[in-house]
């Protein structure tokens, strides 16, 4: 009963979390946090897609596993480049509403970054960082910004990012979404602000230092249909049953 007890309130917790994410991004308001000494963030890529890539490093685990291997797991892992001896530097995917956590789970520091859009919200998860660079109360981040530095906290057996990216309806409902095609092959070479070529449906394209398209709340209600989600089969929300069975 209390292992169930923790969990529901984590599912709170966390719907409330994104809940709060949505608003200030509609809103548009929050601590800008100032970024460490010497942090500087890239130009992303312009593209006909979205999002870019958060890191520069060698692909080594796919969504559902890979690269080889069978285990439950619902991100890309990617790697320090070959021969780096300091720390990698994580970007923001997209522009959004940012905050730092650490639950104790497999996930270790991580930041999250979400985007709303008319129907729903993308959430973008940074796991196993060293250090985080955003606040945990959140504050809002562009596309490109500088929002942590690679590691191996949480359950991690080396040195790496671990990325996804979620899409739900309301808060607290998102799901991991297969985004192998964008980081295939297995030992990829990925760079931080080029385009992860996947369109992401309905987002467009907000260059940085442009005020974030705001969405209605009203769009983030239950009976929101989200478009062009492909979740593999069943795309009704569901709870969020894999957290825990999150392995690096």
């Amino acid at each position: 009963m209390g292992q169930q007890h923790e969990r529901r309130l984590y599912v709170v917790v966390r719907a409330l979390c994104v809940a709060v994410a949505v608003l200030m991004v509609i809103a548009g308001v929050g601590a800008h946090g100032a970024p460490p000494a010497g942090a500087e963030a890239i130009q992303p890529e312009q593209s006909d897609f979205p999002m870019t890539m958060p890191v520069t490093g060698e692909v080594q685990s796919l969504v559902g596993g890979g690269c080889p291997s069978s285990r439950s797991h619902p991100g890309i892992d990617i790697a320090n480049p070959a021969g780096a001896t300091t720390a990698t530097e994580i970007y923001a995917a997209y522009a959004g509403w940012a905050y730092s956590l650490n639950e104790g789970d497999g996930y270790g520091n991580r930041v999250e970054i979400v985007h709303p859009y008319d129907g729903g919200y993308y959430l973008t998860r940074y796991a196993h960082l060293s250090q985080a660079l955003v606040s945990p109360r959140g504050q809002f981040v562009d596309q490109g910004d500088l929002i942590g530095l690679m590691g191996r906290t949480g359950s991690a057996t080396g040195v790496h990012l671990h990325f996804e990216v979620r899409q739900g309806t309301t808060p607290g409902s998102d799901v991991p979404l297969d985004i192998n095609s964008a980081f295939r092959p297995c030992r990829n070479q990925v760079v931080a602000g080029r385009p992860i070529p996947i369109d992401f449906a309905p987002l467009t394209w907000v260059p940085r230092h442009d005020a974030f398209v705001g969405m209605d709340i009203a769009a983030l209600g239950i009976d929101t249909v989200v478009p062009g989600a492909d979740l593999g089969g069943d795309s009704a929300p569901h709870p969020r049953s894999s957290e825990a069975r999150h392995h690096a």
